[in-house]
């Protein structure tokens, strides 16, 4: 045997790893993890505010085109609605014989989504909800146009869906599964909760249909956000444009303040991603 073959029997005569050199490489690779955890972290976090930013920008453009089609602005719910429908309308849960989401079936009565069709419409001038009246009238006119192209004088259209969207959670927070059905039909953002619709009168509350100025989350959002909670104040008058938010990674509005009133979050303001039109 060799002089160096020699030696490397002597260091090491089983041919494994000592002690000291696995305690070496452990340590170097806890260092390594130490490195790519936090980087692989900030780069997911990242990707999904690109991906909430990406989402905004959508909905922004089809509720400005819902706008441009219809002369008004609607809910979150309806822009991936469809002209027409099956007569069933939104429920929760889900009617399992409901396979089409259309116009048509937001005017039906013992809408989850509240007094159909007077809590639709959004006047773009106002900001405000129409009055039903009005709303009705708007409806009807929806619906005629949609099957008589060409033959009723158009002043209103629906031409949708004017969107699509993949996430979407039950009302218990939890996200859906192959087979289950029972959504809000109000999109998601990255971080599981609904994107929210305001106007210059406030937040859209769902599913009453009506603008708040200030609430508790749990009030304003307790029925649609697993991260709802009591104890603090919102501030929800916060925008002069029709705008859209997600209340980003932390799932909250704004950033907490301390207020002679006490504690204060302002929606727009913090890790909150928005996109006015």
């Amino acid at each position: 045997m060799g002089t160096m073959a020699k030696r490397m029997a002597y260091a090491n005569p089983r041919g494994g790893f000592s002690i000291l050199e696995l305690i070496i490489a452990v340590i170097i690779i806890g260092i390594l993890v130490a490195i790519i955890i936090p980087i692989v972290s900030q780069r997911s976090r990242e990707a999904r505010i690109a991906a909430a930013e990406s989402d905004l920008e959508h909905l922004a453009d089809a509720m400005h085109r819902v706008s441009i089609d219809t002369g008004y602005m609607v809910r979150l719910f309806m822009l991936d609605d469809s002209n027409g429908g099956d007569s069933i309308p939104l429920t929760i849960p889900n009617d399992p014989n409901d396979s089409i989401d259309g116009i048509e079936d937001e005017g039906l009565g013992g809408n989850y989504y509240g007094p159909a069709p007077s809590r639709y419409f959004i006047d773009g001038r106002t900001q405000d909800f129409i009055d039903t009246v009005q709303s009705q009238v708007v409806w009807e006119e929806l619906l005629a146009n949609q099957t008589n192209y060409g033959v009723i004088p158009a002043t209103t259209r629906w031409n949708g869906p004017y969107m699509n969207w993949r996430r979407d959670l039950d009302v218990a927070g939890v996200l859906l599964g192959p087979g289950e059905t029972a959504k809000d039909d109000i999109p998601d953002d990255p971080w599981g909760n609904n994107y929210l619709f305001f106007t210059s009168k406030g937040l859209l509350n769902e599913p009453e249909g009506e603008f708040v100025i200030r609430a508790t989350l749990a009030d304003a959002l307790g029925s649609q956000n697993p991260n709802a909670g009591g104890g603090i104040s919102y501030q929800c008058d916060v925008f002069d444009r029709p705008t859209v938010l997600s209340m980003g990674p932390d799932g909250l509005p704004g950033d907490t303040t301390t207020r002679s009133t006490g504690q204060t979050r302002i929606f727009g303001t913090g890790d909150d991603i928005t996109r006015s039109f």
